[in-house]
């Protein structure tokens, strides 16, 4: 895949991110920035022309490496497209989705949320803020920024070379029509 294609894509679902949290729920919060992610990395591993990704599908008896959060945050780790502290970061979050998802003792109870957000937080190394929101925020951006990185790096392309790439993307997009993520 074409670095560039991937960088687009991540900036489209930062800026759709960005205008649809700061709901009060931070279980809505939470679960817009689960789909998001899940999204991008299901898009990086179709993208993914490896003999590495049919080996998996294979070993799934046919099942898609990516039909999952779960699967596709594996997948994306085993064929080296995110590093360990983002695969670990992510299923942090994916845990904290099901919980909220599926579990009535969270809902409603923000301290435990917070908390978890943190924890989250801390394996990124990254909590600029103390209001829960922010901190959800902050780490919604490591994380789409740091599956970008992860993946490019990857593929031999500095943070640098990305972030110059960045800007005019960004601004392209800005300036046209913005879809929400497909």
């Amino acid at each position: 895949m074409e670095i560039e294609k991937l960088i687009e894509k991540v900036v489209r679902l930062r800026i759709f991110y960005d205008r649809n949290l700061f709901t009060d729920s931070m279980r809505g919060n939470v679960i817009i920035l689960s789909s998001v992610i899940d999204a991008l990395l299901v898009f990086i591993i179709k993208n993914e022309t490896s003999l590495r990704k049919d080996a998996l599908n294979s070993l799934r008896k046919g099942k898609d490496a990516y039909n999952t959060f779960s699967k596709a945050i594996d997948t994306s780790l085993l064929l080296d497209m995110i590093k360990e502290p983002t695969a670990k970061g992510l299923h942090l979050l994916r845990k904290l989705r099901n919980d909220l998802a599926h579990g009535v003792e969270l809902m409603g109870n923000d301290s435990e949320v917070s908390q978890r957000i943190s924890q989250i937080s801390e394996v990124l190394k990254s909590v600029p803020h103390d209001e829960p929101k922010w901190v959800l925020h902050g780490v919604a951006i490591k994380l789409l920024h740091g599956i970008c990185y992860d993946y490019a790096e990857s593929r031999g392309t500095s943070r640098d070379e990305i972030l110059a790439k960045w800007g005019p993307i960004r601004q392209r997009i800005l300036e046209g029509n913005i879809q929400p993520p497909h």
